[in-house]
């Protein structure tokens, strides 16, 4: 059982039409996501006119597409980083990924967001060579069971 229960809410519905400067990606939409998907249910968010999904497992929610994932990629190279805005609602002591790119073999994150509401911190983990770095960011309070 997936005991981390978390609900996302996505400030766009959509994929930005046009791949200009400031682009703006829904990673739901971009790996296909929906009411009716095994790893997520629909549910009322922080905000009424933006879908909210409730993870129920993860390892059900399918990667981005090669293709989709190489033009978020290129974006932020051209834009020379990213901002990414989640809106959650993470029970109390809980830990979950908020966002994992993994290794193309499947043996483990590159670079991963993690609310860690045990530690109350925002984790951010990626890999240089063989080993794996973490940064916390301490008293992040994003594990309350409200919105955030």
């Amino acid at each position: 059982i997936f005991l981390l229960l978390m609900l996302w809410s996505c400030e766009s519905a959509r994929l930005a039409e046009s791949r200009d400067d400031n682009s703006v990606y829904d990673l739901f939409d971009l790996a296909r996501v929906n009411k009716r998907h095994n790893g997520v249910s629909l549910v009322k968010g922080a905000e009424p006119y933006s879908p909210a999904y409730k993870v129920l497992n993860a390892d059900l929610i399918p990667p981005v597409p090669d293709s989709s994932f190489r033009d978020l990629l290129d974006s932020i190279q051209a834009e020379r980083g990213f901002l990414l805005l989640v809106n959650l609602k993470q029970f109390k002591k809980n830990r979950g990924s908020l966002l994992t790119i993994e290794k193309t073999d499947g043996s483990g994150p590159v670079f991963e967001v993690i609310s860690n509401g045990k530690a109350n911190t925002l984790d951010l983990v990626y890999s240089t060579e063989n080993q794996l770095q973490v940064f916390s960011i301490e008293d992040a309070g994003l594990a309350t069971g409200h919105w955030k």
